[in-house]
Protein backbone atom coordinates (compact mmCIF):
# COMPACT_ATOMS: atom_id res chain seq x y z
CA UNK A 1 0.00 0.00 0.00
CA UNK A 2 2.77 2.38 0.90
CA UNK A 3 5.42 1.38 -1.59
CA UNK A 4 4.67 4.30 -3.90
CA UNK A 5 5.28 6.95 -1.25
CA UNK A 6 8.41 9.05 -1.08
CA UNK A 7 9.34 8.58 2.55
CA UNK A 8 12.18 11.07 2.53
CA UNK A 9 9.78 13.75 1.25
CA UNK A 10 7.14 12.77 3.81
CA UNK A 11 9.58 13.28 6.65
CA UNK A 12 9.95 16.90 5.57
CA UNK A 13 6.22 17.59 5.96
CA UNK A 14 4.81 19.06 9.15
CA UNK A 15 2.16 17.14 11.15
CA UNK A 16 -0.46 19.63 9.97
CA UNK A 17 0.42 18.96 6.34
CA UNK A 18 0.36 15.19 6.89
CA UNK A 19 -3.05 15.46 8.54
CA UNK A 20 -4.53 17.47 5.67
CA UNK A 21 -3.09 15.60 2.67
CA UNK A 22 -4.66 12.36 1.38
CA UNK A 23 -2.50 9.35 0.57
CA UNK A 24 -3.63 9.64 -3.04
CA UNK A 25 -5.63 12.32 -4.87
CA UNK A 26 -9.31 11.57 -5.36
CA UNK A 27 -10.20 10.18 -8.82
CA UNK A 28 -12.49 12.15 -11.16
CA UNK A 29 -15.98 12.39 -9.74
CA UNK A 30 -14.84 11.83 -6.14
CA UNK A 31 -13.88 14.27 -3.40
CA UNK A 32 -11.69 13.80 -0.36
CA UNK A 33 -13.51 13.71 2.95
CA UNK A 34 -11.59 12.73 6.08
CA UNK A 35 -14.59 12.82 8.44
CA UNK A 36 -17.66 11.59 6.59
CA UNK A 37 -16.82 8.78 4.19
CA UNK A 38 -17.91 5.21 3.41
CA UNK A 39 -15.94 2.44 5.12
CA UNK A 40 -15.80 -1.35 5.03
CA UNK A 41 -14.75 -1.57 8.68
CA UNK A 42 -18.15 -2.88 9.93
CA UNK A 43 -17.69 -6.12 7.96
CA UNK A 44 -14.58 -6.98 9.99
CA UNK A 45 -16.15 -5.92 13.28
CA UNK A 46 -19.23 -8.09 12.68
CA UNK A 47 -17.26 -11.19 11.67
CA UNK A 48 -14.82 -10.81 14.57
CA UNK A 49 -17.62 -10.09 17.04
CA UNK A 50 -19.45 -13.30 16.09
CA UNK A 51 -16.65 -15.79 15.48
CA UNK A 52 -14.19 -14.91 18.25
CA UNK A 53 -16.68 -15.71 21.07
CA UNK A 54 -17.65 -18.91 19.22
CA UNK A 55 -14.10 -20.24 19.09
CA UNK A 56 -13.74 -19.81 22.84
CA UNK A 57 -17.04 -21.61 23.45
CA UNK A 58 -16.02 -24.56 21.29
CA UNK A 59 -12.44 -24.52 22.55
CA UNK A 60 -13.67 -24.45 26.15
CA UNK A 61 -15.85 -27.51 25.52
CA UNK A 62 -12.94 -29.29 23.84
CA UNK A 63 -10.56 -28.57 26.71
CA UNK A 64 -13.16 -29.71 29.26
CA UNK A 65 -13.78 -33.02 27.47
CA UNK A 66 -10.13 -33.77 26.79
CA UNK A 67 -8.66 -32.66 30.11
CA UNK A 68 -11.44 -33.44 32.61
CA UNK A 69 -13.36 -36.35 31.08
CA UNK A 70 -11.06 -38.20 28.69
CA UNK A 71 -7.92 -37.07 30.55
CA UNK A 72 -6.07 -37.28 27.25
CA UNK A 73 -4.70 -33.88 26.22
CA UNK A 74 -2.68 -34.53 23.06
CA UNK A 75 -0.64 -32.59 20.50
CA UNK A 76 -3.64 -31.61 18.38
CA UNK A 77 -5.29 -30.12 21.48
CA UNK A 78 -2.22 -28.01 22.25
CA UNK A 79 -2.09 -26.82 18.63
CA UNK A 80 -5.79 -25.94 18.73
CA UNK A 81 -5.28 -23.78 21.84
CA UNK A 82 -2.28 -22.10 20.20
CA UNK A 83 -4.33 -21.52 17.06
CA UNK A 84 -7.00 -19.70 19.05
CA UNK A 85 -4.42 -17.44 20.68
CA UNK A 86 -2.81 -16.65 17.33
CA UNK A 87 -6.21 -15.96 15.75
CA UNK A 88 -7.12 -13.54 18.54
CA UNK A 89 -3.74 -11.83 18.15
CA UNK A 90 -4.29 -11.52 14.40
CA UNK A 91 -7.77 -10.11 14.96
CA UNK A 92 -6.47 -7.57 17.47
CA UNK A 93 -3.74 -6.36 15.13
CA UNK A 94 -6.22 -6.16 12.26
CA UNK A 95 -8.59 -4.02 14.32
CA UNK A 96 -5.70 -1.70 15.16
CA UNK A 97 -5.18 -1.06 11.44
CA UNK A 98 -8.81 -0.09 10.80
CA UNK A 99 -10.07 3.47 10.92
CA UNK A 100 -12.41 2.37 13.72
CA UNK A 101 -11.53 1.51 16.45
CA UNK A 102 -7.80 1.60 15.72
CA UNK A 103 -7.55 5.00 13.98
CA UNK A 104 -5.59 3.29 11.21
CA UNK A 105 -5.84 3.78 7.44
CA UNK A 106 -7.77 0.62 6.46
CA UNK A 107 -11.50 0.88 5.82
CA UNK A 108 -12.15 4.07 3.80
CA UNK A 109 -11.08 4.74 0.24
CA UNK A 110 -7.44 5.72 -0.04
CA UNK A 111 -8.29 9.33 -1.00
CA UNK A 112 -10.22 9.68 2.27
CA UNK A 113 -7.21 8.71 4.40
CA UNK A 114 -4.66 11.35 5.49
CA UNK A 115 -0.95 10.66 5.16
CA UNK A 116 -0.49 10.96 8.91
CA UNK A 117 -2.09 7.53 9.37
CA UNK A 118 0.68 5.77 7.42
CA UNK A 119 3.28 5.31 10.14
CA UNK A 120 6.22 2.95 10.74
CA UNK A 121 4.10 1.12 13.32
CA UNK A 122 1.38 0.58 10.76
CA UNK A 123 3.85 -0.92 8.28
CA UNK A 124 5.21 -3.20 10.99
CA UNK A 125 1.69 -4.24 11.95
CA UNK A 126 0.92 -5.08 8.32
CA UNK A 127 3.93 -7.39 8.22
CA UNK A 128 3.06 -8.87 11.61
CA UNK A 129 -0.45 -9.79 10.49
CA UNK A 130 0.91 -11.56 7.41
CA UNK A 131 3.33 -13.58 9.53
CA UNK A 132 0.68 -14.32 12.17
CA UNK A 133 -1.73 -15.56 9.53
CA UNK A 134 0.89 -17.93 8.14
CA UNK A 135 1.77 -19.33 11.57
CA UNK A 136 -1.89 -19.61 12.59
CA UNK A 137 -2.63 -21.43 9.33
CA UNK A 138 0.10 -23.95 10.18
CA UNK A 139 -1.27 -24.61 13.66
CA UNK A 140 -4.94 -24.80 12.61
CA UNK A 141 -4.36 -27.11 9.66
CA UNK A 142 -1.82 -29.36 11.39
CA UNK A 143 -4.12 -29.62 14.42
CA UNK A 144 -6.87 -31.04 12.21
CA UNK A 145 -4.46 -33.28 10.28
CA UNK A 146 -2.96 -34.71 13.48
CA UNK A 147 -6.45 -35.43 14.79
CA UNK A 148 -7.30 -37.19 11.51
CA UNK A 149 -4.03 -39.09 11.80
CA UNK A 150 -4.97 -40.30 15.28
CA UNK A 151 -8.52 -41.43 14.58
CA UNK A 152 -7.62 -43.14 11.29
CA UNK A 153 -4.18 -44.32 12.36
CA UNK A 154 -5.08 -47.96 11.63
CA UNK A 155 -5.47 -47.13 7.94
CA UNK A 156 -2.26 -46.73 5.99
CA UNK A 157 -3.79 -44.56 3.26
CA UNK A 158 -5.07 -42.10 5.87
CA UNK A 159 -1.64 -41.90 7.49
CA UNK A 160 0.01 -41.22 4.14
CA UNK A 161 -2.50 -38.51 3.16
CA UNK A 162 -2.29 -36.87 6.59
CA UNK A 163 1.51 -36.73 6.59
CA UNK A 164 1.54 -35.36 3.04
CA UNK A 165 -0.79 -32.60 4.21
CA UNK A 166 1.28 -31.82 7.31
CA UNK A 167 4.56 -31.61 5.36
CA UNK A 168 3.02 -29.50 2.59
CA UNK A 169 1.43 -27.06 5.05
CA UNK A 170 4.60 -26.59 7.09
CA UNK A 171 6.85 -26.17 4.04
CA UNK A 172 4.59 -23.72 2.23
CA UNK A 173 3.82 -21.39 5.11
CA UNK A 174 7.41 -21.49 6.36
CA UNK A 175 8.58 -20.52 2.87
CA UNK A 176 6.18 -17.57 3.13
CA UNK A 177 7.25 -16.38 6.59
CA UNK A 178 11.02 -16.48 6.16
CA UNK A 179 11.24 -14.35 2.96
CA UNK A 180 8.66 -11.95 4.37
CA UNK A 181 10.80 -11.32 7.43
CA UNK A 182 13.98 -11.11 5.35
CA UNK A 183 12.69 -8.85 2.57
CA UNK A 184 9.75 -6.91 3.93
CA UNK A 185 11.00 -5.32 7.13
CA UNK A 186 9.75 -1.72 6.79
CA UNK A 187 12.43 0.83 6.06
CA UNK A 188 11.27 4.41 6.18
CA UNK A 189 14.19 5.58 4.09
CA UNK A 190 13.40 3.32 1.12
CA UNK A 191 9.74 2.57 1.56
CA UNK A 192 8.27 -0.91 1.43
CA UNK A 193 10.69 -2.84 -0.76
CA UNK A 194 8.70 -6.04 -1.22
CA UNK A 195 5.41 -5.02 -2.78
CA UNK A 196 5.86 -7.24 -5.85
CA UNK A 197 7.00 -10.19 -3.75
CA UNK A 198 4.20 -9.62 -1.27
CA UNK A 199 1.54 -9.58 -4.00
CA UNK A 200 2.86 -12.76 -5.63
CA UNK A 201 2.98 -14.56 -2.28
CA UNK A 202 -0.47 -13.29 -1.38
CA UNK A 203 -1.90 -14.85 -4.54
CA UNK A 204 -0.04 -18.10 -3.94
CA UNK A 205 -1.19 -17.99 -0.34
CA UNK A 206 -4.82 -17.76 -1.40
CA UNK A 207 -4.55 -20.66 -3.86
CA UNK A 208 -2.73 -22.95 -1.44
CA UNK A 209 -5.05 -22.09 1.43
CA UNK A 210 -8.12 -23.02 -0.59
CA UNK A 211 -6.74 -26.28 -1.96
CA UNK A 212 -5.24 -27.34 1.37
CA UNK A 213 -8.58 -26.76 3.11
CA UNK A 214 -10.34 -28.89 0.52
CA UNK A 215 -7.65 -31.58 0.79
CA UNK A 216 -7.94 -31.72 4.58
CA UNK A 217 -11.73 -31.94 4.29
CA UNK A 218 -11.46 -34.74 1.71
CA UNK A 219 -9.43 -37.13 3.91
CA UNK A 220 -12.01 -37.88 6.65
CA UNK A 221 -14.97 -37.77 4.26
CA UNK A 222 -13.25 -40.29 1.97
CA UNK A 223 -12.31 -42.57 4.86
CA UNK A 224 -15.78 -42.47 6.41
CA UNK A 225 -17.36 -43.19 3.02
CA UNK A 226 -15.43 -46.48 2.88
CA UNK A 227 -16.30 -47.67 6.38
CA UNK A 228 -18.92 -50.36 6.86
CA UNK A 229 -21.48 -48.19 8.59
CA UNK A 230 -25.10 -47.48 7.97
CA UNK A 231 -25.80 -44.60 5.61
CA UNK A 232 -27.21 -42.60 8.51
CA UNK A 233 -24.05 -43.13 10.57
CA UNK A 234 -21.86 -42.11 7.64
CA UNK A 235 -23.83 -38.92 7.15
CA UNK A 236 -23.62 -38.18 10.88
CA UNK A 237 -19.84 -38.65 11.06
CA UNK A 238 -19.16 -36.88 7.76
CA UNK A 239 -21.36 -33.99 8.83
CA UNK A 240 -19.07 -33.36 11.79
CA UNK A 241 -16.11 -32.79 9.46
CA UNK A 242 -18.14 -31.02 6.79
CA UNK A 243 -18.42 -28.04 9.12
CA UNK A 244 -15.02 -27.28 7.57
CA UNK A 245 -16.81 -26.29 4.36
CA UNK A 246 -17.31 -22.86 5.90
CA UNK A 247 -13.54 -22.40 6.15
CA UNK A 248 -13.14 -23.60 2.55
CA UNK A 249 -15.71 -21.08 1.32
CA UNK A 250 -14.08 -18.25 3.29
CA UNK A 251 -10.69 -19.21 1.86
CA UNK A 252 -12.09 -19.30 -1.68
CA UNK A 253 -13.70 -15.87 -1.30
CA UNK A 254 -10.44 -14.52 0.10
CA UNK A 255 -8.55 -15.91 -2.90
CA UNK A 256 -10.97 -14.22 -5.29
CA UNK A 257 -10.47 -10.90 -3.52
CA UNK A 258 -6.68 -11.29 -3.61
CA UNK A 259 -6.64 -11.82 -7.38
CA UNK A 260 -9.34 -9.29 -8.17
CA UNK A 261 -8.07 -6.40 -6.06
CA UNK A 262 -4.43 -7.32 -5.43
CA UNK A 263 -3.11 -4.76 -7.91
CA UNK A 264 -5.60 -2.05 -6.93
CA UNK A 265 -4.18 1.28 -5.79
CA UNK A 266 -7.14 1.71 -3.43
CA UNK A 267 -5.64 -0.73 -0.94
CA UNK A 268 -7.06 0.89 2.19
CA UNK A 269 -10.48 -0.12 0.84
CA UNK A 270 -9.82 -3.40 -1.00
CA UNK A 271 -7.66 -4.94 1.74
CA UNK A 272 -10.52 -4.96 4.26
CA UNK A 273 -12.50 -7.86 2.69
CA UNK A 274 -9.29 -9.90 2.72
CA UNK A 275 -8.83 -9.20 6.44
CA UNK A 276 -12.45 -10.21 7.04
CA UNK A 277 -12.16 -13.50 5.16
CA UNK A 278 -8.88 -14.33 6.91
CA UNK A 279 -10.48 -13.90 10.34
CA UNK A 280 -13.46 -15.97 9.21
CA UNK A 281 -11.27 -18.73 7.75
CA UNK A 282 -9.08 -19.02 10.84
CA UNK A 283 -11.95 -19.04 13.31
CA UNK A 284 -14.10 -21.46 11.31
CA UNK A 285 -11.05 -23.71 11.02
CA UNK A 286 -10.66 -23.72 14.80
CA UNK A 287 -14.37 -24.50 15.25
CA UNK A 288 -14.03 -27.33 12.73
CA UNK A 289 -11.03 -28.66 14.67
CA UNK A 290 -13.14 -28.73 17.85
CA UNK A 291 -16.29 -30.24 16.36
CA UNK A 292 -15.20 -33.92 16.27
CA UNK A 293 -14.41 -33.72 19.98
CA UNK A 294 -17.42 -31.77 21.21
CA UNK A 295 -20.11 -33.22 18.94
CA UNK A 296 -20.70 -36.05 21.39
CA UNK A 297 -22.02 -33.51 23.92
CA UNK A 298 -24.61 -32.29 21.43
CA UNK A 299 -25.42 -35.86 20.43
CA UNK A 300 -25.90 -36.96 24.03
CA UNK A 301 -27.91 -33.85 24.83
CA UNK A 302 -30.31 -34.30 21.92
CA UNK A 303 -30.72 -37.99 22.77
CA UNK A 304 -31.53 -37.17 26.37
CA UNK A 305 -34.08 -34.55 25.36
CA UNK A 306 -35.63 -36.90 22.81
CA UNK A 307 -35.95 -39.76 25.30
CA UNK A 308 -37.35 -37.44 27.95
CA UNK A 309 -39.96 -36.03 25.57
CA UNK A 310 -40.87 -39.53 24.42
CA UNK A 311 -41.38 -40.70 27.99
CA UNK A 312 -43.52 -37.69 28.85
CA UNK A 313 -45.57 -38.16 25.69
CA UNK A 314 -46.23 -41.80 26.54
CA UNK A 315 -47.22 -40.88 30.09
CA UNK A 316 -49.61 -38.21 28.77
CA UNK A 317 -51.04 -40.69 26.28
CA UNK A 318 -51.61 -43.16 29.10
CA UNK A 319 -53.58 -40.58 31.05
CA UNK A 320 -55.70 -39.78 28.04
CA UNK A 321 -56.46 -43.48 27.52
CA UNK A 322 -57.51 -43.81 31.15
CA UNK A 323 -54.64 -45.82 32.56
CA UNK A 324 -54.09 -45.71 36.29
CA UNK A 325 -51.70 -43.28 37.90
CA UNK A 326 -49.56 -46.18 39.09
CA UNK A 327 -49.23 -47.52 35.57
CA UNK A 328 -48.36 -44.06 34.29
CA UNK A 329 -45.77 -43.66 37.03
CA UNK A 330 -44.17 -46.98 36.17
CA UNK A 331 -44.26 -46.10 32.49
CA UNK A 332 -42.48 -42.82 33.11
CA UNK A 333 -39.82 -44.44 35.27
CA UNK A 334 -39.27 -47.18 32.73
CA UNK A 335 -38.96 -44.89 29.71
CA UNK A 336 -37.01 -41.99 31.15
CA UNK A 337 -33.38 -42.01 29.96
CA UNK A 338 -30.81 -43.76 32.07
CA UNK A 339 -28.08 -41.86 33.80
CA UNK A 340 -25.21 -41.46 31.32
CA UNK A 341 -22.05 -43.42 31.91
CA UNK A 342 -18.83 -41.63 32.77
CA UNK A 343 -17.19 -42.63 29.49
CA UNK A 344 -17.98 -40.46 26.50
CA UNK A 345 -17.74 -42.13 23.11
CA UNK A 346 -16.48 -39.87 20.37
CA UNK A 347 -15.52 -40.02 16.71
CA UNK A 348 -12.25 -41.82 17.38
CA UNK A 349 -13.97 -44.56 19.38
CA UNK A 350 -16.57 -45.09 16.68
CA UNK A 351 -13.88 -45.41 13.99
CA UNK A 352 -11.87 -47.88 16.07
CA UNK A 353 -14.93 -49.97 16.91
CA UNK A 354 -15.79 -50.53 13.25
CA UNK A 355 -12.17 -50.97 12.15
CA UNK A 356 -12.03 -54.75 12.28
CA UNK A 357 -15.42 -55.05 10.58
CA UNK A 358 -14.08 -53.00 7.68
CA UNK A 359 -11.01 -55.12 6.92
CA UNK A 360 -12.25 -58.47 5.59
CA UNK A 361 -9.56 -60.86 4.45
CA UNK A 362 -8.49 -60.11 0.90
CA UNK A 363 -10.45 -56.86 0.65
CA UNK A 364 -9.05 -53.70 -0.91
CA UNK A 365 -8.79 -52.24 2.61
CA UNK A 366 -6.55 -55.05 3.86
CA UNK A 367 -3.47 -53.50 2.29
CA UNK A 368 -4.23 -50.03 3.63
CA UNK A 369 -4.33 -50.99 7.30
CA UNK A 370 -1.76 -51.84 9.86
Amino acid sequence: MASGLDWEALQLLSPEQLASTPIMPAPPGQTTNFKHHPSLTPSVLIIAGITVPLIFIFLGLRIYIRARINRDFTMDDHLCVLSALLSVAYTGLTLSMLDTPGNGPAGPHIWDVPLIRITPNYLKTTLATAVLFAIASITVKTSILIFILRIFRRFRIARIMSWIGIVAVVIFYTSYVIPSLALCIPNMSTGASCSNFEQAMSNAHGIFSTFSDLYILFIPVYMIGNLKLSLRSKYSLAGVFLTGLGACIASLIGSIYRFRFGSSKDMTWTSVPIYATVILELNLGIICACMPVVFVIFKRGTKTIRNHCSARFQMLTGKILGKSGVENHNLADRDLPNRPHAAIIGVRTVIHQVHHQNVPEGSRWANTCE
